[in-house]
């Protein structure tokens, strides 16, 4: 996901939740991949991810990671 726009990332996993993310134009997003399990996307100045953090029981499974 590192590198998708924004509009991108909505088509890929969803809209966030407005609970959690005030605007769609914030730097990051917090995402939840299951009632334990959440994880954020931070945007670049070009609206494009920059990174995913969050718990590394989650990261490992919503990061691409060619060949695993």
């Amino acid at each position: 996901m590192v590198g998708m726009t924004r509009e991108q990332a909505i088509a890929s996993i969803g809209y966030p939740l407005t609970s959690e993310n005030a605007s769609l134009d914030a730097p990051m997003w917090r995402i939840w991949r299951s009632s334990r399990g959440e994880y954020d996307l931070n945007f670049g100045p070009d609206g494009r991810v920059k990174s995913i953090s969050g718990d590394d029981s989650v990261t490992p499974l919503v990061i691409y990671q060619p060949g695993h």
